[in-house]
């Protein structure tokens, strides 16, 4: 299991450091940014989860911060904030750290619900299965909404199924 996460790791790092900024991520990281502060009006129309994810590794940096233009738009604006007012500081690669850490977890969560649900044999297949799967190891360290969306989606359906096996009044909540 430690070789698989490790394997699983190593893959992560490797985009972490040589991918380029995707026009979703400097939205997104521009967007946390804002949220962490409590605006909440740049890129409403996507959940906050991954965006206040990404943008909590930024919190304690000396960060330039643009000011709101009428004519802002979320691209405008997070352009202005992650590539003007922060040019040169490292924010891609703090801000991918949470999701990595997701996509780890998210490999966890596989191999402890196939492991439960069908042994020890079953989990690592399923590990092995999630460690290579490219569409984890593409999005995986990306500060985008796909991980956290299906992270959270895993979890609950997990959660369900615990209770389903057992339930109770302190499992329902």
């Amino acid at each position: 299991m430690a070789a698989l996460l490790a394997l699983m790791l190593a893959q992560l790092l490797y985009g972490w450091r040589t991918d380029g900024m995707t026009g979703d991520e400097v939205v997104y990281i521009g967007a946390g940014y804002r949220h962490l502060h409590g605006d909440f009006s740049l890129n409403p129309e996507q959940p906050p989860l991954a965006k206040l994810l990404g943008a909590l590794p930024l919190l304690g940096m000396p960060l330039q911060v643009p000011e709101v233009r009428p004519t802002d738009d979320q691209d405008g604006w997070s352009h202005r904030f992650v590539h003007e007012a922060n040019r040169g500081v490292p924010l891609l690669v703090r801000a991918r750290v949470p999701a990595i850490l997701m996509c780890l977890g998210l490999a966890l969560l596989i191999w402890i619900w196939a492991r439960l649900a069908a042994g020890p044999l079953a989990g690592l297949v399923a590990l092995t299965a999630a460690a290579f799967q490219p569409s984890f190891l593409a999005h995986g360290h990306l500060v985008t909404t796909d991980l956290p969306g299906a992270f959270t989606t895993l979890l609950a359906s997990f959660a369900f199924w615990r209770y389903l096996e057992r339930p109770a009044a302190g499992r329902s909540r």
